[in-house]
């Protein structure tokens, strides 16, 4: 059945909304509210999160810049290192015998040891000398010398041991016998490096 309202709309009763649909609709209206705050403060903290990796990003490509710029000059570095040791090797292969000669003569003993003859060759410095009296120690006090003279001694092999012989010397001499022995001074032996230089 049909009913019809003829009274005039203001006397009219007026027809509430349930109270059920009512809540719900609020509920409804309070949950996508929530939901559109929750929205935007995940999307904020996601901006945060982007600027935050963009950061660390620039941060990172600066330090991989800075790491190859340490690289490089720790390449350049070997490589200055690599030219001084080959000057270096060159200095120390070369020897100056002027010098040499000069340190030869202050640490013969005076008085006692003269030379009579000296040979130079690539390989070795040969000494030909006189001692006075017939003591072998004479011989043994300039071996040792010329060895503990690290000046003197470190272009130089080993000394190795020669014959000694007590001679007379003739009569310009006032002694009767003095000690005569050779001494061979071999070069060290430089080590080459890879392109054939003086490491």
């Amino acid at each position: 059945m049909i009913e019809i309202n003829l009274l005039p709309p203001q006397y009219r009763t007026v027809e509430r909304t349930p109270l059920p649909v009512f809540l719900g609709l609020i509920t409804g209206i309070v949950a996508v509210a929530g939901l559109g705050l929750f929205v935007i403060g995940l999307s904020a903290k996601g901006r945060a999160l982007e600027e935050r990796r963009v950061q660390r990003a620039a941060v990172h490509e600066r330090m991989k810049k800075e790491v190859e710029d340490v690289r490089k000059l720790d390449r350049e570095l070997q490589e200055s290192q690599g030219r001084i040791d080959t000057v270096l090797g060159i200095a120390e292969s070369k020897v100056y015998w002027s010098v040499k000669l000069d340190q030869l003569a202050r640490l013969l003993p005076s008085g006692t040891v003269w030379l009579e003859g000296l040979t130079l060759d690539p390989a070795k410095l040969q000494l030909v000398c006189k001692a006075r009296g017939s003591s072998w120690q004479r011989f043994t006090d300039l071996r040792q010398r010329l060895r503990n003279d690290t000046n003197f001694d470190y272009q130089f092999d080993q000394i190795p041991l020669t014959p000694i012989e007590v001679v007379n010397p003739g009569p310009q001499y006032t002694e009767p016998s003095v000690l005569s022995f050779s001494m061979t001074l071999p070069l060290r032996q430089v080590e080459q490096g890879p392109q054939g230089l003086p490491r």
